[in-house]
This record gives structure tokens, sequence and C-alpha cells, in this order.
């Protein structure tokens, strides 16, 4: 994925892909960090971070 494709996707839709993707490649980051907070919570910090993010591999280092 790149940054205009993660712009332009409906935020509930990218939570999900972003889910997928930290389960297959980052699941230390998802198993430590990210299941230890709400989806809601987590789902406002993508929501902040979707202008910003120009792959899902950025995510950790920018929570």
């Amino acid at each position: 994925m790149n940054a205009k494709y993660i712009q332009k996707t409906e935020i509930n839709e990218l939570y999900i892909k972003l889910v997928a993707y930290l389960k297959e490649y980052e699941s230390d980051f998802y198993a430590d960090v990210f299941v230890r907070h709400t989806n809601e919570y987590n789902l406002a910090i993508l929501k902040e971070l979707q202008t910003r993010l120009v792959k899902f591999d950025e995510f950790s280092s920018l929570t």
C-alpha cells in the first residue's frame, strides 16, 4: 500500500487491513502493544496517522 491509497481508503476498511498486516508481519507489536488497547483507541490513532502513513510498516514506529 502506498500513501495515496491509505489516505483515500475509508478508515474502518483501513483498520481491518492494518490489523491483518500487523498480525502477519509485526506479530510482536500486535501482541505486545496493539491488542492491549481498545479498538476505539487504535482506530483513533490510525485516524490521526492516516495522512502521514506511507506504508503500514511505519505504523508501529509512529505510535
